[in-house]
C-alpha cells in the first residue's frame, strides 16, 4: 500500500511513502535527511520509518511560513 491508498496518510511511513508524502523521490528525500531538512526517522523491528507529524513539522519549519527553526514563537499564537 502507498500513501495514496489511504483516505488519511498513515501515522508512520516507510522510505518510499515518506518521500512521496513530502513530494520527493526516495533519493532526494534521503539527501534532505542527510542535510538535516527532514528527521532521521525511527528504527524498530521491521526497519526505518518516519512519523507523519515529524514530516509535517519539518515541512512547515523548512518553509518558514508557520514556524521557524530559530524562533521560539508558539504555533498557537499565529492562529
Amino acid at each position: 500500500m502507498t500513501v495514496h491508498d489511504f483516505a488519511y496518510p498513515p501515522f508512520r511511513m516507510k522510505l518510499s511513502e515518506a518521500a512521496r508524502y513530502c513530494g520527493l523521490s526516495p533519493s532526494s528525500f534521503l539527501r534532505a535527511v542527510e542535510n538535516g531538512e527532514f528527521p532521521e526517522g525511527h528504527t524498530a523491528k521491521g526497519g526505518r520509518f518516519w512519523l507523519r507529524s515529524d514530516l509535517e513539522k519539518a515541512m512547515l519549519d523548512h518553509t518558514g511560513n508557520v514556524m521557524s527553526r530559530n524562533s521560539s514563537h508558539d504555533f498557537c499564537q499565529k492562529i
